[in-house]
């Protein structure tokens, strides 16, 4: 799964005089993902490795339409942004989040760990699927225009539903889906006149199970994927499905083990995406193979869902009861580069 050594002892001393804040809103929970606890398992693995850390809320350091707190990022070494915050305030945090990163005179943005100004996937929002549907890549259908939606591949010659999201949302906010032809464009103009954001559509497909490829620094660290039993398998058009359940079978996950081809399809988002220093998920979906409804294997094509390169959901506890080697691979070469990147 993964060819990476563990860091060697020697070199973890000097770790002990890095202080790191892991940026996370431990209160904020979505179904099916509890990024609390996600976040206190990295920040008990990092001090393993011998890291002052402390998580801290996304508000302590950077208070909404308030100055960054001065006194509290002078003492820390470095900032690794992880579940930067949710829920309705999403945007207004990001927007904070940018103003620090990108101002010239703060002397505390050297600080950041995260490579989000290199990044153009989910940081950057949903454009990103515009652009790669655009340029050809194996993504699922994405437009903003109304006009595409009564031509292939949009609207093949079976019925189809449509999904519309927002461009900025994150954790599934403000997405609509199995809606009709009719129904689509009533509520993409309803919702694009209400708000003063902007939205994407894209069809429903059914597919065999959707698969995350979770690369860091550019180079794979593992894959998971919620097609492991007849229990797990999803179908993003089955109407039936409650909400919950629906994010009960996208979250339940297993490793997977990718193919030579599986991880040419992940690698080319991750050199179209040119985002080094961070954490990448290549969310997919396996397709059913062509010609079948029924049969349930691995011979369908994949397509892109998204790039997350933001808030990246981990499934670290999944991981280190699956494949320990693999989890502590993951964690040594964070811990090799965040003590890099601090010295």
């Amino acid at each position: 799964m993964s060819s990476l050594s563990t860091s060697s002892p020697s070199n973890e001393p000097r770790n002990n005089r890095i202080k790191i804040a892991i940026i996370s809103n431990l209160k904020f929970n979505i179904k099916g993902r509890d990024y609390g606890s996600e976040d206190k398992l990295l920040a008990s693995e990092l001090r393993k490795h011998n890291f002052q850390v402390e998580i801290l809320h996304p508000e302590t350091i950077l208070p909404l339409n308030d100055p960054p707190n001065a006194q509290i990022l002078q003492n820390l070494t470095v900032l690794f942004f992880r579940n930067n915050y949710g829920g309705h305030l999403e945007q207004s945090y990001r927007h904070q989040l940018s103003k620090f990163i990108t101002d010239k005179n703060n002397p505390h943005n050297s600080k950041i760990f995260n490579d989000f100004q290199q990044c153009h996937g989910d940081y950057q929002g949903k454009q990103h699927l515009l652009d790669l549907y655009t340029l050809g890549f194996p993504v699922i259908p994405s437009t903003r225009k109304l006009s595409d939606l009564t031509t292939p591949p949009f609207n093949p010659s079976t019925p189809t539903t449509f999904m519309v999201k927002s461009m900025t949302g994150a954790d599934s906010n403000d997405m609509q889906g199995n809606l009709t032809l009719p129904e689509t464009i009533l509520k993409f103009n309803a919702l694009e006149k209400k708000s003063s954001e902007q939205f994407v559509i894209q069809p429903m497909m059914d597919f065999v199970y959707e698969v995350s490829f979770y690369y860091f620094e550019g180079m794979f660290m593992y894959a998971m994927y919620n097609g492991g039993s007849e229990t797990m398998q999803n179908n993003v058009g089955n109407a039936t499905d409650t909400e919950e359940a629906a994010s009960a079978k996208r979250w339940t996950l297993q490793i997977y083990e990718p193919t030579t081809k599986d991880l040419i399809f992940a690698s080319k988002f991750i050199k179209w995406n040119n985002c080094h220093r961070q954490i990448q998920r290549i969310d997919a979906i396996r397709l059913l193979p062509s010609g079948t409804k029924d049969k349930e294997d691995s011979e369908g094509e994949l397509l892109l869902m998204e790039i997350e390169d933001y808030n990246c959901w981990l499934s670290l506890s999944e991981l280190k009861d699956q494949a320990p080697s693999v989890f502590d691979s993951f964690i040594a070469a964070l811990s090799e580069s965040i003590a890099k990147f601090a010295t």
